[in-house]
């Protein structure tokens, strides 16, 4: 970064609390030397630098003296004023052996360094010592001569955003875990497709441990053809309104074969923040062994006959669009369906 020379009074324009202890400040004290006494890069380098909104400290010469405007001074804390003019390893010392590489980097290749959340340690508060997070890019400014002057540090703290994320993602990883532990079967299906992101041990063990992740329902559980749960997935994605299902038959294909299951469940959407359904919840329970055996028989036969001919159909009436007080009634069966028996299965 090459800084060309301005107006000797260009300093002396500026405006802020820094720049009016910048004037007042006594140079004699710092490495820097009287103001008169610097460079023009360095001068015009400080007059960029106070007025600018963004987080800017610089560090010039051997010793890296600091200088820094408004909006960095926060974020150094009790460093703040006495770092001002002074090398920057009597105020930066706990994170010395960390930032003192980088800014030497820069000034003997000339390489700009850049990174984001960078974390630093640092003691800002009464010395207690925390780490922190920034954006930052590093970039060396040349005196007129070409030779190596100061690092013009433009930083952004992203201390907040970095904790926050960090909570939300181990609140997620709790979450996660909770519903993977859960005794209720649980899982969520993406899109219109209805793509498997996750199950839980409960949901596993109903299927039967089988690999459904990034697959379609369709795809992953092809032995519920013809059973009405596809089409009720594709109402309750279209429509937007939550599913439940009380008793509900089910054929399932499982490590000895295929069972009838009764099962409560609710199919619930889940919605963007403009409203629009982007995938479904699934959660339930197995209550074939709660069913007298009488109520088991009878949802059995009910799903091997008739119901597998309505593949489009809700489970007679064991079933109802949450909030609906009046159950899906099962059509009469027309007489000129055949008859046909009800095939046998662990409930019965």
């Amino acid at each position: 970064m090459s800084v060309a020379g301005g107006p000797k009074d260009a300093l002396r324009a500026q405006a802020g609390a820094m720049a009016e202890r910048i004037h007042t400040f006594d140079w004699t004290t710092s490495p820097l030397g009287p103001i008169a006494d610097w460079s023009p890069a360095l001068r015009n380098s400080v007059s960029l630098m106070l007025p600018a909104q963004a987080q800017i400290v610089l560090f010039w010469g051997p010793q890296y003296a600091a200088l820094y405007n408004d909006a960095y001074a926060p974020t150094i804390g009790d460093k703040h004023p006495r770092a001002l003019g002074r090398p920057a390893r009597e105020n930066w010392s706990e994170l010395w052996a960390d930032l003192e590489p980088l800014l030497r980097g820069v000034r003997e290749t000339g390489q700009t360094y850049f990174a984001k959340d960078r974390a630093f340690y640092i003691e800002r508060s009464g010395g207690l010592g925390e780490t922190v997070y920034f954006d930052v890019s590093y970039s060396l400014v040349r005196e007129a001569d070409g030779a190596p002057g100061g690092i013009f540090c433009i930083v952004s703290e992203t201390t907040e955003r970095v904790r926050a994320q960090r909570q939300i993602s181990a609140d997620h990883d709790r979450l996660s875990e909770m519903f993977r532990q859960a005794p209720s079967f649980m899982a969520q299906l993406d899109g219109p497709e209805h793509r498997y992101t996750f199950t839980n041990d409960a949901y596993q063990q109903l299927i039967g441990n089988r690999p459904v992740i990034g697959k379609t329902i369709r795809e992953a559980l092809p032995d519920l053809a013809g059973q009405g749960f596809y089409e009720l997935l594709d109402a309750v994605y279209r429509s937007g309104a939550p599913f439940v299902g009380r008793a509900a038959p089910v054929v399932l294909d499982r490590k000895q074969g295929p069972e009838n299951r009764l099962l409560d469940f609710i199919y619930q959407p889940i919605r963007a923040p403009d409203g629009s359904v982007t995938g479904i919840f699934v959660e339930g329970t197995d209550v074939t062994s709660s069913r007298p055996r009488r109520n088991r028989c009878a949802a059995a036969k009910s799903a091997c006959g008739w119901q597998r001919r309505m593949p489009g159909l809700a489970f007679g009436t064991s079933m109802q669009m949450a909030g609906s007080t009046s159950p899906i009634r099962r059509p009469t069966r027309p007489s000129s369906w055949p008859r046909t028996r009800a095939s046998r299965s662990s409930i019965c």
